[in-house]
């Protein structure tokens, strides 16, 4: 897995924050968003097992899980910063995942 400080998004801490999932690595392809704090017990037939990228909101940890209603093995995005930060998904869990949680960290 290989991540990235991004910070030429135009979001703002106090903005609501929004974590963006990709088709393909280094943010290509389609794209969906999902607030973070939110949550999605399958992502529908359109995107999964289709997820190569994800760019994660300033503190803020996303999970992603294989299967539908959050089971099966589990991958952890965590940034800590006050930077978005593009996570590229490789081997070990690329075009894998099927549901998503995400928190806001303190």
């Amino acid at each position: 897995m290989y991540y990235h400080p991004y910070n030429n998004y135009s979001h703002s801490v106090e903005r609501a924050l929004v974590n963006t999932f990709y088709h393909h690595i280094n943010e290509g392809g389609a794209s969906f968003t999902l607030n973070t704090g939110d949550s999605m017990a399958f992502v529908g037939d359109l995107w999964n097992d289709q997820i190569s990228s994800v760019v994660v909101a300033p503190k803020t940890q996303v999970i992603l899980y294989e299967h539908i209603n959050f089971s099966g093995r589990k991958k952890i995005l965590t940034n800590r910063s006050n930077d978005y930060w593009r996570f590229n998904i490789h081997r070990d869990f690329n075009d894998t995942v099927s549901s998503i949680k995400t928190y806001q960290l303190a």
